[in-house]
């Protein structure tokens, strides 16, 4: 099963103690998925899912928040898929000419 949305807003959830930080993503006024970023501490992440109700979680290695978090502040369109087993669920951008200037 093969599920794609566009990314239109982001919330930050950085929170202290038992909670590694998520970004809780948007299409539209509908919540789509969740990025956690964890420390696996050697081991491998836990599996991305998706909900009955399509909501898309997926796992970094919390080394990639800064860059994670860089491309939904700067880059436009976004979206968030989500292939299955596949080892490609991701978040990216759309297709974009060569040199294109975000100001």
């Amino acid at each position: 099963m093969s599920t794609t949305y566009t990314i239109d807003k982001y919330t930050v959830y950085y929170s202290s103690n038992k909670f590694w930080p998520r970004i809780v993503l948007m299409e539209g006024e509908n919540y789509v998925g969740v990025l956690k970023f964890i420390k696996p501490d050697g081991a491998a992440l836990p599996q991305d899912s998706i909900s009955d109700t399509g909501y898309i979680t997926l796992y970094y290695p919390i080394d990639e928040f800064a860059h994670v978090i860089d491309l939904l502040r700067h880059e436009k369109p976004m979206h968030i898929w989500y292939y299955g087993t596949l080892p490609d669920n991701g978040i990216g951008t759309a297709r974009e000419p060569v040199g294109e200037d975000e100001t």
